[in-house]
């Protein structure tokens, strides 16, 4: 058995801590307060699919969701005057007519701080779609150009079961992965590039 020196009172078979002195001493407790803000909803109605990310330049958050039928997008600014808590603002449309969008994610580059969502557009064969989105200047709405495919499949069922996006700072590059809605749901993933707010994207590799 090896000894040690205890540094101050040790109870009858509590455990220790070896400190860098080689003495040991009892491990204590103490007790840390958990701070947390209040709830805030992003809207009065129905957030299926809801998915956001943070933009570090603008120091927002983008959320976007589908209410049911509509695919919409808002704005989160932490309220410094109520910690923990944001302001969010009105839903807005992903377009003027009824975009029926789901199964979003959302990733932000810092590099162009531009934000890439992907979806499942329901109203067009459930086609795999992305879009490049900007929070402007003000704070309070957001630029987001016209669609870009990133998969309708070669065979009915056409179009993806799900996405996902992530962003990779090391290559300056989005990585799309989806779920194939026919050939028995296969994974597959492409590389998109950001040229201003235009994304195009590299050969599908199967996962």
């Amino acid at each position: 058995n090896t000894e040690f020196v205890a540094d101050g009172n040790i109870s009858a078979g509590a455990p220790v801590i070896l400190n860098s002195d080689g003495t040991v001493t009892e491990v204590g407790e103490s007790s840390v307060s958990q701070a947390k803000g209040s709830a805030t909803s992003i809207t009065s109605g129905n957030t299926n699919y809801l998915a956001m990310a943070y933009s570090t330049a603008d120091d927002k958050f983008l959320a976007v969701f589908n209410d049911g039928s509509h695919a919409y997008y808002t704005i989160g600014t932490y309220n410094s005057g109520s910690p923990g808590s944001y302001t969010w603002t009105t839903p807005v449309k992903f377009r003027s007519s009824n975009y029926n969008l789901t199964h979003f994610s959302i990733a932000y580059s810092p590099d162009d701080d531009k934000f890439l969502i992907t979806s499942k557009h329901v109203d067009d064969n459930n086609y795999g779609q992305s879009f490049v989105a900007t929070i402007d200047s003000g704070g309070t709405t957001v630029t987001m150009p016209a669609p870009v495919v990133f998969f309708t499949g070669s065979i009915s069922p056409y179009g993806v079961l799900d996405t996902a996006v992530i962003y990779d700072t090391n290559a300056s590059k989005f990585l799309v992965a989806y779920i194939e809605n026919s050939h028995d749901g296969f994974v597959r993933a492409r590389v998109g590039s950001l040229s201003g707010s235009t994304i195009s994207y590299g050969s599908e590799l199967e996962v």
